[in-house]
């Protein structure tokens, strides 16, 4: 083989980056489609405060692989819990990529002179550029990286919102709210 990789490797790394691609991007289009206003909460909370929704990812992501390795010492019952927790990672990142997908698209899509672009519109285009983006080595990683921690950061806001005001209903009203405003 020569330490030349073949036409048919070839193949195959470009067929799985292609379904990669599609499979988050379907994902990030169904969530956003599913639950408007809790994906515009998510969405305002991330363009009002991103360096704490950072700040909160990255302690969320500190948390997983704390839980996991935690959990991984347990066995059998460790191995299911690690399950749950690569579950609700693997959803959180999705939504919160969705949303930052949402924030990088609308503003390539108005620099395009589009003024008023769809929520879906806007997640397609961004979802594109922060995908291409991780192709680029380190660079690319950590822009997908402060993309996606970002964005789970702005999850673990609105969740923190839902647990204060659930009771009261003020949740709804937050999430209401953003669903309607114009996002610039």
């Amino acid at each position: 083989m020569n330490g030349h990789p073949t036409l048919a490797m070839l193949v195959y790394v470009m067929a799985a980056t292609a379904a990669i691609y599609l499979s988050s991007l379907a994902m990030s289009l169904l969530l956003a489609a599913t639950s408007p206003r809790y994906h515009g909460l998510n969405v305002m909370i991330l363009l009002r405060s991103r360096s704490s929704t950072l700040a909160a990812g990255m302690l969320f992501a500190l948390q997983m692989i704390l839980l996991s390795v935690l959990f991984a010492r347990l066995g059998a019952p460790g191995f299911a819990a690690n399950v749950i927790l690569i579950g609700l990672a693997l959803g959180a990142g999705i939504m919160g990529l969705s949303c930052m997908s949402y924030v990088a698209g609308r503003r390539v899509l108005r620099l395009a002179g589009r003024e008023n672009p769809s929520r879906l519109a806007c997640i397609a285009v961004g979802h594109t550029v922060i995908f291409l983006a991780g192709l680029i080595p380190v660079l690319g990683w950590l822009t997908v990286s402060y993309a996606v921690l970002t964005g789970v950061g702005a999850v673990m806001h609105s969740l923190y919102l839902y647990a204060r005001h659930r009771r009261s209903g003020a949740w709804l009203d937050l999430a209401a709210a953003a669903a309607q405003s114009p996002i610039r």
